[in-house]
């Protein structure tokens, strides 16, 4: 009785929080995938406005930095304030490729880089967020989880970047990931629209609701995942989707897989990313219970070796531009001047795996009953 009466008085306060998630909200997302960018094209056929100045359409805008500076057709600026004349599409394009997104953008420099914000509804973030997550050939009842938990994991995550006075960052692994709006489908539109303001809470005050692609078949807490917590072979809120022999992801083509890399290569990677100044004459791997990786010694050959956890060797990889290792349950054989790297799943294995939560969906269960089963104990409700 008194647990849930705790529990009745933690959702009142939840969801009397100052900030509706209603799709007019608006929301500023950090596009830091245009980061590290020396020069962006920016397109909109039906016109931009530049600096507030209404008298002008500009239907192209070519933006570059030089010496610390920020140029926008050749004109030298301190802010660039980016609005459609109407709410269409307007597309980045780099070296890389094009992206489109709506909504306006602020652009300035901070440390000699890019920092782009787009400020947009809240509708259209989510809806983005599930494209680039999922996409329109998942079920439609894993879309709706996957709208539900996106929300859910906004609201928890948002005063991340306070400091910034940002809500959110376009990145995986520093929030959820958004790459705009282009093709964005019906299916994503629905599962949006039909789970509305629609968020899950949880009795537990540190409780964020994760997710990930492939579990392999184990699925962590975040102490085990994230901490030094011994790897349990049973803990709530489940430990195996499906079972060890037949994992409910076993569809997910990143179920299974492996990756040859040149020992130099991830050395000099990891040495970038610590900016270390001996040499790293070898790696050590550490492993938990079900082939997780713990932590990786690096070896140095004057003084003692140092460790990093298994998730943020696997981080420094990604950020060093060697995205091959998919996740921290592998096996690890040195071959040569080679690392072998043979894994399951991808991420970082807590929470909801989507491709577990795909096999669910086609076993009839919707989206409730989905969450219900990776989020065990909590409750769906309007925000």
């Amino acid at each position: 009785m008194k647990i849930n009466i705790i529990y009745s008085i933690f959702i009142f306060i939840l969801l009397s929080l100052p900030f509706p998630l209603s799709g007019e909200m608006h929301v500023k997302i950090w596009l830091k995938i245009f980061h590290k960018r020396d020069k962006i094209t920016i397109e909109n056929q039906e016109g931009l406005y530049l600096n507030k100045d209404y008298s002008k359409k500009n239907k192209r805008l070519k933006i570059y930095k030089k010496k610390n500076a920020l140029y926008c057709n050749n004109k030298l600026y301190q802010t660039i304030l980016i609005q459609p004349v109407k709410n269409e599409f307007t597309a980045f394009i780099t070296k890389f490729g094009k992206k489109e997104y709506n909504g306006e953008f602020n652009i300035t420099l901070r440390d000699n880089h890019f920092y782009i914000i787009n400020k947009t509804s809240f509708r259209t973030y989510l809806q983005g967020t599930l494209k680039a997550e999922l996409g329109e050939s998942f079920h439609i009842e894993t879309l709706k989880a996957q709208a539900v938990i996106s929300r859910s994991y906004f609201l928890a995550m948002k005063d991340k970047f306070k400091d910034l006075k940002i809500d959110a960052c376009d990145i995986d692994g520093h929030f959820q990931v958004y790459k705009g709006i282009h093709n964005i489908g019906p299916k994503v539109v629905k599962a949006a629209r039909e789970t509305e303001g629609m968020i899950i809470v949880n009795p537990k005050a540190s409780f964020i609701p994760y997710f990930h692609s492939t579990c392999g078949g184990i699925l962590l807490s975040a102490g085990e995942a994230w901490g030094d917590d011994e790897i349990k072979t049973a803990s709530l809120p489940r430990k195996y989707d499906g079972s060890l022999k037949k994992p409910n992801c076993k569809d997910s083509p990143y179920f299974k897989w492996n990756a040859k890399i040149k020992k130099s290569r991830i050395i000099n990677a990891i040495s970038d990313r610590l900016s270390l100044s001996e040499k790293i004459i070898g790696l050590k791997f550490n492993f938990k219970k079900y082939d997780i990786l713990n932590r990786v010694d690096l070896i140095f050959k004057e003084s003692n070796s140092i460790a990093i956890k298994g998730l943020e060797f696997k981080a420094f990889l990604e950020r060093e531009g060697i995205p091959n290792i998919r996740s921290v349950r592998m096996q690890v054989e040195e071959e040569g001047k080679y690392y072998h790297f043979k894994g399951k799943g991808f991420g970082h294995l807590v929470g909801m795996c989507q491709w577990g939560a795909e096999y669910l969906a086609k076993m009839g269960l919707d989206h409730h009953e989905i969450l219900e089963y990776y989020f065990p104990g909590s409750l769906i409700d309007k925000k």
